[in-house]
């Protein structure tokens, strides 16, 4: 990147919340050390982007070994609760690293930011709402997640994409 060429780092939730922990995704979860390396390279900008990483295995997959978990219902929980509520990070920041970072590297030049031009992506969110990540509510054909438990804040009231409501009222979590 110093040098000028393309080069792009992307994490994933899972890395940045998990360490040490044995759940086969790939790459695996590493050591503590890794992951406050990674927290080091996000706040110095060498990491570009968060991709949820979305395997939504089914459960018999998922006990025959396929790497991956659901991604989708719970990187923005688990991302705002580590890199905002713990390590200080903006939320500025964190949408940067979520979608306008991404969309800047994929040349979508009409995605990532709400301005006259680009199309109308956000969401919507309640900070104050605190809830527990429960697999049962997920929309997702799977229910794959190492997450279950854990009480994240921020519960998404509505999903907007190109302007049309295409999620409301917060009932994932």
């Amino acid at each position: 990147k110093k040098m000028g060429y393309p080069v792009t780092c992307e994490v994933t939730p899972h890395h940045l919340y998990f360490h040490d922990l044995d759940y086969r995704v790939n790459p695996p979860i590493r050591q503590k050390e890794d992951l406050d390396t990674v927290i080091e390279m996000i706040k110095k900008g060498v990491v570009d982007c968060i991709g949820t990483d979305h395997a939504p295995h089914s459960k018999e997959d998922k006990e025959a070994g396929a790497p991956g978990m659901v991604g989708i219902e719970t990187s923005f929980y688990i991302c705002y609760k580590k890199l905002v509520e713990e390590v200080g990070l903006t939320l500025s920041k964190l949408s940067a690293l979520l979608s306008y970072n991404g969309a800047k590297i994929l040349n979508l030049n009409n995605k990532g930011r709400v301005l006259p031009g680009y199309d109308a992506d956000f969401v919507i969110i309640d900070l104050n709402d605190k809830m527990i990540i429960d697999s049962e509510k997920f929309l997702s054909k799977s229910k794959n997640t190492p997450f279950e438990g854990i009480e994240v804040s921020g519960r998404i009231m509505q999903t907007f994409v190109n302007g049309k409501l295409k999620y409301d009222k917060g009932d994932l979590l």
